[in-house]
């Protein structure tokens, strides 16, 4: 799905732009993506691999496509910013869900990263990586910062 597709664009840091929409109340936003960066780092908890998971962009409104009565104030971009962020939080989780939980693929490198960062851990485990990372955690962290606002469509009032 396009939701899968910007989750694992976001995860193998290939992000380079592009449009997404998501409902802020009765709003409707449309905003275009840029200046995405992840960082993945690693720890061992309870002989289990640890992934903490961060994600960042920049989010420019391109338009709001509902009738804006009241200007938009700083409570709107909190709002916007936060219905993004659980926006983006799940497309990343959904397409983490799927490649390692429902297909048993490790198609982020996880396993890599582990190998690079917990050398002891993935030397006596790693042979045993396909079960392990099922039972590994992935937490997730998302920071969208809305940057401007493009256009509205607000109606004229008479």
């Amino acid at each position: 799905t396009e939701d899968e597709t910007r989750g694992l664009l976001f995860l193998t840091e290939n992000l380079s732009g592009g449009d997404m929409t998501v409902d802020v109340g009765d709003l409707r936003l449309t905003v275009s993506l840029a200046q995405a960066k992840r960082s993945v780092e690693t720890e061992i908890s309870g002989g289990l691999p640890v992934f903490r998971i961060s994600v960042s962009c920049e989010a420019h409104i391109t338009s709001i496509d509902q009738a804006v009565i009241e200007d938009l104030d700083a409570k709107y971009y909190k709002l916007f910013n936060e219905e993004l962020e659980q926006a983006i939080y799940k497309q990343i989780n959904g397409v983490i869900r799927k490649a390692i939980f429902e297909n048993g693929c490790d198609i982020f490198s996880f396993g890599r990263r582990l190998y690079q960062t917990q050398p002891e851990w993935w030397h006596q485990n790693g042979d045993n990586w396909k079960q392990l990372m099922l039972q590994s955690t992935y937490e997730v962290d998302v920071s969208v910062d809305v940057t401007r606002v493009e256009q509205e469509i607000t109606p004229s009032l008479f």
